[in-house]
């Protein structure tokens, strides 16, 4: 593949390319047990399919897709989790260390993908971290077995901040940019660790998550492999309490005291801020901030750390007095959740009104309301009457209907959140609106609502999922999407059932659409921080499954921007789905390509679609790889006024000029692309012209694009075109005389 510098993520290209050929190294991959495999789709579903993935009503299958059009907004994970978008990232390892262990779980896979090393990553959040750290009570045990030996394993709830105890151990036994974390793809289990000792980097610190039990045989594997490197290794499990006893190279950890959290998160982003010149000064106010009844109270009821830190963050910024200090922590998870308990109850009424039900009505309309946040009310009422409807279904009742004008918003609202409806958003001019628009002055309060409704009321499950599948059903984005908001919300709390009764049904759907509301529900579940494993492993499963539903689903998923933590299993997983049948119309693969893309992970990607332009036998593989290339060429610097991206790379030396010229080849001959690639290319050689630093790399791909005698009778064609009436420039015609 030639060489490549090193990427800072993914090693050298032709080490990345192996990963790649590891996980799929032929035209028709094989499953572990060798038996070969089809890479397309089952001939039923193609045939059924029609036209259907193309062009169905959700969007813009048939043509390219606008860039980002297929992810969610970025407020989405602050109204539904209460922390900014900015906080979680939709790939690789999580800056905050409470995510969920994978559980093994697989639906609907016709086979697993074939067998992948596992990845190293090396986790750049420990500097700022230890700055900020809160001693757990488990610290002590956790240093000392590590003295003992080079592997010991931390078990613990999702969301105490095991996590975040095992980076710094490490980081303060090695180095803040020594410490690592061990990804093990789908299919490949930790017992088969004794194959790949080289994960076990010398002199640094690993994490590895498990699943069950930590054996003992693999903590010796590792302590071995470990203590030979000048190691160590910290495994990760979900505590047991039906295990009473715990071997000797395990500790159970214990969440810090919210206090010491708060405290030494609020100090350093004061002092971070520069909002005190004195360290005695922050310390003053911290104390201050710490001795208010109204903090205690929200510090005993944050659920995880993370929210304890959402209130300090949230004190750093507005820096309250102690009159003012209650309107801060109204926005913290504890006090929303307090709130929507309130939302949710029922309001003291005379045993008359009662009989009609009214306390259901008024429920299902507050989370119909949360549900269409920022949507046009016609939205709340319908779905409001589809959640009575389902209720009364779950019940086995007859449905019992809804009176007219009898009840308004705000009577439907309550105390708690008619201000809500009242308040006027002066940003957004209604005037000519066809209807008016559900808002939350909170928009926290939208996950922390239906959070309570999923959680606090019996049997309100059945119909709530009952209730998603009409609004995904129905004919409009807008209410599918926020079905799949909702779902993605509860699939964070309880992901077997969701993913068992609700995503799995939509990823495996004839109707687009559904499979588009299943992207976004496993990207809105992973927001959470908490389910990313389990959603990544079944992406890939998705991905390697037999059925074409499945395949699409993965790709609208790589296209709302989630990533596979190796960039390489990403590219194996979208390889696999482009050799489908079913694709051959689409573009959601090319735009897959184009969210997984950035600098460091330039090299590769370039690399594996110059790969794509070989298979044999597969021609629906080459078209996708003509139109993601079309898409990348097209992407312009960021450091660049106007300069395409791959252009610029090539300018300073950061490209392959073959491989990109392998693939302008391939996007310039291809008809379902060419007319929009000889555009591109000669935005190219247009820029290169006024730009003269571009024009002796350009001169160089020039000559092993025009590299036959087919290709110089096209460019003969199209370049007294490009700069008609004006003569082609010298150095064009010059460079195509001399190849």
């Amino acid at each position: 593949m030639g060489d490549h510098p090193p990427t800072p993520d993914e090693g050298s290209a032709p080490a990345a390319r192996a990963e790649i050929d590891a996980v799929a190294d032929s035209d028709t991959p094989s499953t572990p047990d060798g038996q070969r495999v089809e890479p397309v789709a089952e001939p039923k579903e193609a045939a059924a399919a029609g036209n259907d993935t193309t062009r169905d009503s959700d969007g813009n299958s048939a043509g390219t897709i606008p860039p980002d059009s297929l992810k969610l907004p970025p407020s989405v994970s602050g109204e539904l989790y209460g922390f900014a978008f900015e906080e979680v990232t939709t790939y690789g390892p999580s800056a905050f260390g409470d995510n969920n262990l994978v559980t093994g779980i697989t639906h609907n896979t016709f086979h697993a993908p074939p067998p992948a090393k596992p990845y190293v990553g090396k986790l750049l959040q420990a500097a700022g971290l230890l700055a900020t750290y809160a001693a757990a009570p488990s610290d002590g045990k956790l240093d000392e077995l590590l003295r003992e030996r080079g592997a010991a394993c931390l078990t613990g709830t999702p969301g105490s901040g095991r996590f975040t105890t095992a980076i710094v151990t490490l980081a303060r036994l090695h180095d803040v940019d020594a410490v690592n974390e061990v990804f093990m793809p789908a299919g490949v289990e930790t017992t088969s660790l004794h194959l790949y000792p080289e994960v076990i980097v010398p002199g640094q610190g690993h994490i590895l998550r498990v699943t069950g039990n930590a054996s003992s045989e693999l903590l010796r594997f590792l302590g071995k492999v470990a203590q030979r490197a000048g190691s160590h290794v910290i495994l990760i499990r979900d505590a047991d309490p039906r295990l009473a006893d715990q071997h000797g190279a395990e500790t159970t950890h214990l969440r810090p005291a919210p206090q010491d959290v708060f405290r030494a998160h609020l100090k350093q982003r004061l002092l971070a801020g520069v909002v005190f010149a004195a360290e005695t000064e922050a310390e003053a106010y911290v104390d201050e901030v710490t001795a208010s009844e109204a903090v205690h109270r929200a510090l005993r009821q944050a659920s995880r750390p993370k929210e304890v830190v959402g209130i300090a963050a949230a004190v750093a910024e507005h820096m309250p007095t102690a009159a003012t200090l209650a309107a801060v922590l109204a926005a913290s998870q504890p006090q929303r959740r307090s709130l929507a308990n309130k939302a949710m109850l029922a309001a003291q009424r005379p045993s008359l009104i009662r009989q009609h039900r009214l306390d259901q009505h008024e429920r299902a309309f507050r989370i119909a309301y949360c549900a269409f946040h920022r949507q046009p009310v016609h939205h709340v009422f319908q779905a409001t009457g589809w959640l009575l409807e389902e209720i009364d279904k779950s019940s086995g009742r007859e449905w019992f209907g809804r009176p007219a004008l009898e009840h308004s918003v705000v009577d439907l609202l309550g105390d708690v959140l008619k201000c809500d409806w009242w308040e006027v958003d002066s940003e957004a001019d209604e005037s000519d609106a066809a209807s008016r628009t559900a808002r939350l002055r909170d928009p926290g309060m939208r996950g922390a609502i239906l959070d309570v409704a999923w959680h606090e009321f019996d049997h309100a499950r059945p119909a709530m999922i009952s209730w998603l599948h009409r609004m995904a059903e129905f004919d409009e984005p807008a209410v599918r999407q926020a079905a799949a908001e909702v779902a993605g919300l509860l699939a964070h709390h309880d992901f077997d059932l969701v993913f068992g009764e609700v995503i799995d049904h939509w990823a495996r759907s004839r109707r687009g659409a559904l499979r588009q509301a299943a992207a976004w529900t496993v990207i809105a579940a992973e927001l959470g921080g908490k389910v990313g494993r389990q959603v990544r492993e079944q992406v890939r499963n998705w991905a390697w499954s037999g059925s074409s539903y499945q395949h699409d689903t993965a790709a609208r998923i790589y296209a709302g921007g989630l990533r596979q933590p190796n960039v390489a299993w990403t590219l194996a997983d979208l390889r696999r789905v482009a050799g489908d049948p079913l694709q051959r119309h689409s573009w959601v693969v090319a735009e897959a390509i184009n969210q997984l893309y950035e600098p460091a992970n330039a090299t590769v990607i370039i690399d594996e679609l110059a790969y794509w332009t070989r298979v044999r036998g597969l021609a629906h593989v080459q078209t996708h790889a003509a139109r993601s290339f079309t898409v990348l060429a097209g992407r312009a610097a960021e450091d660049a006024d106007g300069c395409p991206e791959l252009l610029r790379r090539l300018a300073v030396g950061n490209a392959d000029v073959e491989k990109i010229a392998a693939n302008w080849r391939t996007a310039l001959f291809h008809p379902a692309v060419s007319g929009r690639a000889w555009q591109q290319f000669a935005d190219w050689l247009r820029t290169a012209d006024t730009d003269e630093p571009l024009r002796e790399p350009l001169k160089d791909l020039l000559k092993f694009v025009a590299g036959d005698a087919v290709m110089l009778r096209r460019l003969a064609f199209y370049l007294p075109r490009i700069w008609a009436p004006g003569p082609t420039p010298a150095w064009i015609t010059m460079t195509i005389g001399r190849t």
